[in-house]
């Protein structure tokens, strides 16, 4: 009689919930010029993307309306899920801003648990607070309704189920494929013995592979294959004007595509006032434009976006000019006009002033012509 032969299949998974963080400030200018137009007259803002989803403000200077009647003498504020046929699940924040304090006047979010957005459902393609803030309130505040514009910062966070497959080990069926894992691998060849150029920072040194270096940098490939050669690209290249841990990080972004994560500057990151991490991203930003690495670059000028304050403005503008960050200097710029009685008393402005007037009589002919 044939012996019975069993198999043992023994799998493991995990699953987890994330969510993917993104905000965005609208400037609506001309708030008095909407008088008249009725509920329901919608304002929107340019679309932006977060979690992979697009999403834009709208805001009611005369409320939504079809609310009866608690909201007729607001303001209303929304936020829509833009993308086509898509459902998402959010938290989100609206907050209208105390131009003079960056506080909030007004504040509208989920609270507890995310919202389900489904932009197919005119029901639920949108979320915020219909009798946000009083008509006569914002009117009356020249702090909320400074220059005839109002101000209003979104953040999202979209909800995100990533399915990891941690290990699965099935004797009978070798065919499965295992979870990438070349990130890691590449983020630990940066100290393997594979490595073929060196690199002196300040007193510190740090190894790559200059195939990973000239894929990912025109300047780094110029200099360790081209006409711009390193002559000393065979032994140690000295790195002048990077502190080590910029140049630390400008490796690990080469290798991963991602920031490291110690450092509080990705996408998710909150958006604290924070001098270390405003001051990194500064760095970073310098020794991203001085390597062509224009993915870091734009994301160095969005963590400096989202910072902004009277304090530091005016550096941030001035680094802008510098690099030719278009849209930083526009949204400093932008900060500038809504601030500016507190931003010319500071000591920013006054070595601006000094250092570079015509950067300064730029940047007011700019806000002046954008009020015309």
């Amino acid at each position: 009689m044939p012996m019975e032969t069993t198999t043992t299949t023994a799998t493991e998974s995990m699953s987890k919930m994330e969510t993917v963080r993104g905000t965005h400030r609208f400037t609506f200018h001309g708030y008095s010029l909407c008088k008249g137009g009725g509920a329901g007259r919608c304002i929107r803002s340019g679309t932006f993307t977060v979690g992979g989803y697009d999403w834009c403000i709208c805001f009611y200077p005369e409320g939504q309306g079809g609310g009866g009647g608690g909201d007729r003498e607001h303001v209303s504020v929304k936020l829509r899920l833009v993308t086509r046929c898509a459902t998402a699940t959010a938290f989100y924040e609206l907050r209208l801003l105390d131009q003079d304090t960056g506080r909030a006047a007004a504040v509208a979010r989920a609270s507890g648990a995310p919202r389900v957005f489904a932009s197919s459902n005119p029901g639920t393609a949108c979320f915020g607070r219909r009798a946000f803030m009083e008509r006569s309130k914002l009117e009356a505040s020249p702090a909320c309704l400074r220059g005839d514009s109002v101000v209003i910062d979104c953040a999202v966070r979209v909800v995100v189920h990533d399915p990891v497959v941690a290990a699965v080990r099935r004797r009978e069926a070798p065919d499965d494929v295992p979870p990438s894992n070349i990130l890691r691998q590449l983020v630990a060849q940066v100290e393997s013995e594979g490595a073929d150029v060196t690199f002196a920072v300040q007193g510190e040194t740090f190894t790559a592979h200059r195939l990973m270096l000239a894929a990912r940098s025109p300047v780094f490939k110029a200099e360790l294959y081209g006409a711009m050669k390193e002559k000393d690209a065979d032994h140690v290249i000295a790195i002048a004007d990077v502190q080590p841990a910029v140049f630390k990080a400008l490796l690990h972004f080469i290798y991963t595509d991602d920031m490291p994560p110690d450092l509080g500057l990705a996408a998710s990151d909150d958006d604290d006032d924070d001098t270390d991490r405003i001051d990194m991203a500064r760095h970073l930003l310098v020794a991203a434009d001085r390597y062509a690495v224009e993915r870091l670059r734009v994301i160095c000028e969005r963590v400096l976006r989202r910072s902004l304050g009277v304090e530091t403005v005016i550096d941030t503008m001035a680094l802008a000019e510098q690099h030719s960050c278009g849209e930083l200097k526009e949204a400093c710029l932008e900060f500038i006009d809504s601030h500016s009685k507190r931003i010319v008393e500071s000591d920013g402005y006054k070595n601006l002033k000094r250092a570079c007037p015509l950067l300064v009589a730029d940047m007011w002919e700019r806000i002046v012509r954008s009020r015309v």
